[in-house]
């Protein structure tokens, strides 16, 4: 976002909690993230409560490598709202950041309790488990990624109408 934009989001009403949120999340996509928290900082400050400026300000400190900061303020999220399964994935990558790995693995492992479809979080536990040659745990959970992945896909039929399932497929660079 340009500074116009900032302005007019401003001149609305800085006190528009929402537009400020807001704000910072655009300010966050456009790789300006000492801006957003800048932003973010206020809002939380104003309105210490609201989970969304603590997860938004939590991705731009880690945007800018700072997983402690960060992680202050994914642990408010997840006392805010326990069961926002996103914020365990963020809570595991800034805990995996900072080789925190038993809390990286449950903060993984809490997201797939709350969604048990969330592949991300399986497979981010996933790779922590077999870095950490916890082979068996670690193949499992990246089993279920793989297959959650495979089921979206349908394999494609070969021109004359031959079924590829289970085929021996050659490719040449070409």
């Amino acid at each position: 976002p340009d500074d116009s934009l900032r302005c007019k989001v401003r001149m609305l009403d800085p006190a528009d909690t929402l537009a400020q949120i807001n704000l910072g999340a655009a300010l966050l996509t456009g790789g300006r993230a000492e801006e957003a928290v800048a932003v973010l900082s206020a809002t939380v400050q104003r309105h210490p409560r609201l989970a969304e400026a603590h997860y938004n300000l939590g991705q731009a400190f880690q945007k800018m490598g700072d997983h402690e900061l960060a992680l202050r303020n994914f642990e408010r999220v997840r006392d805010l709202t326990p069961s926002w399964a996103d914020n365990y994935i963020n809570l595991g990558m800034s805990y995996r950041a900072l080789a925190r790995f038993d809390e990286a693995i449950a903060a993984y492992a809490q997201a797939c309790t709350l969604e048990p479809d969330f592949t991300e979080a399986a497979f981010f536990r996933s790779l922590i488990l077999l870095g950490l040659g916890r082979f068996e745990e670690g193949w499992r959970d990246y089993a279920k990624r793989s297959l959650a992945v495979a089921s979206k896909f349908k394999l494609h039929r070969a021109p004359l109408g031959r079924d590829l399932t289970r085929a021996r497929v050659f490719l040449r660079k070409d």
